[in-house]
C-alpha cells in the first residue's frame, strides 16, 4: 500500500511539473501570436508536401524529400487603412527574406486567411486559405519596403479591386493545397 501511495505521488508530481510546463507555453503562444501563425502555416505545407520543418531560424522553413526549400509566410486579415473604418481588408507578409535578409529558399509559399466575402472569387472556393507559390526569382517584384528597410508583400483580399504591385500573386501564382501536393510531395 506505501509503495502504491508513493507510486501516485510521484505520478501527480510529474504531471504537476508538466502541467506547468504547458500552461508557460500556452502563455507564451498567447503573447506572441505570430510564432503561432507561423507555426501553422509551417505545419500545413510540410504536411502538404511530406515536408521536414527545420529548426528556428534557419534559412528556410521547410526541406522536401528531393530536396527543395521552401520558406512559409502566413497572415490573418488585416484592415487596409486602420485610420479609417473600411472594409477593405488585406494580407500582409512580413521579413519575406529574413529579419537580417539571410534567408535562402527556392520556393515561397504565402497563406492567408480567407475572406469569406470574396471566397467564390479565389481558385479554392471552400478551403480556409488562400496560397500563393512563388519561385524565388520572382519574389522581389512582388515586395515592397518598410519603413524598417524590411521587405514585405501586401495584397488585397478582393481579386476585383487589387492595386499593389502583388496583384500578379492572384493570377500568376494562386494555387490549391492538392496543387502543392501534386507538385512538391512525393
Amino acid at each position: 500500500m506505501n509503495s502504491q501511495l508513493l507510486e501516485l505521488r510521484k505520478t501527480i508530481e510529474e504531471l504537476s511539473a508538466e502541467n506547468d510546463f504547458l500552461r508557460r507555453k500556452v502563455a507564451f503562444f498567447e503573447q506572441h501570436p505570430n510564432v503561432v501563425a507561423g507555426i501553422r502555416g509551417e505545419s500545413l505545407v510540410s504536411n502538404l508536401v511530406s515536408g521536414i520543418v527545420t529548426e528556428l531560424n534557419a534559412p528556410h522553413d521547410i526541406d522536401t524529400k528531393n530536396g527543395l526549400r521552401i520558406e512559409v509566410k502566413y497572415s490573418k486579415l488585416n484592415l487596409a487603412n486602420r485610420k479609417m473604418t473600411d472594409t477593405t481588408k488585406r494580407w500582409s507578409w512580413k521579413n519575406i527574406f529574413g529579419s537580417g535578409g539571410r534567408k535562402n529558399y527556392d520556393r515561397l509559399i504565402l497563406i492567408g486567411e480567407v475572406d469569406q466575402r470574396y471566397s467564390d472569387k479565389y481558385l479554392q472556393p471552400n478551403s480556409p486559405y488562400v496560397i500563393f507559390d512563388v519561385g524565388f526569382d520572382d519574389v522581389m517584384k512582388l515586395t515592397s519596403l518598410t519603413e524598417h528597410r524590411q521587405r514585405l508583400i501586401q495584397l488585397s483580399t478582393n481579386p476585383a479591386s487589387v492595386r499593389s504591385r502583388a496583384k500578379s500573386l492572384y493570377s500568376d501564382y494562386q494555387v490549391t493545397a492538392d496543387d502543392l501536393t501534386k507538385k512538391y510531395g512525393l
